[in-house]
C-alpha cells in the first residue's frame, strides 16, 4: 500500500511546463494520463501523468496569483526502472 496517491504542482505558464513534462519523464515511463481545462472545479487548467494504464502519479496545475510555491527544503524522487532511464531523464 502506498502512501500517496499523487502530487500536485503550481505552474506559471502551464503550455511551457506540459512541453518539459510531456519529454522529461518519458524514459522514466510516465506519459501525459489526461488533460483538463477547469480541472476538478478548480478554475485553472491541469495535466496529470502517470504510468501507462494506471492512476496518475502527479498533476501540474497553472498557478492562481497569489499562490506561493515551494521553496527551499522541497523534494522529490521518482522511480526509475534502470540507470539507464535515470541518465535519459536527466
Amino acid at each position: 500500500m502506498h502512501m500517496l496517491h499523487h502530487l500536485s504542482f503550481a505552474v506559471v505558464d502551464l503550455e511551457r511546463s506540459a512541453g518539459f513534462y510531456d519529454a522529461a519523464p518519458a524514459p522514466l515511463g510516465y506519459v501525459r494520463a489526461w488533460t483538463d481545462e477547469t480541472a476538478d472545479g478548480y478554475k485553472e487548467a491541469a495535466l496529470g501523468y502517470g504510468i501507462p494504464g494506471a492512476d496518475d502519479e502527479f498533476t501540474i496545475r497553472a498557478r492562481p496569483p497569489g499562490v506561493v510555491v515551494p521553496s527551499e527544503g522541497f523534494h522529490i524522487a521518482f522511480t526509475a526502472p534502470s540507470r539507464e532511464a535515470v541518465t535519459a531523464f536527466y
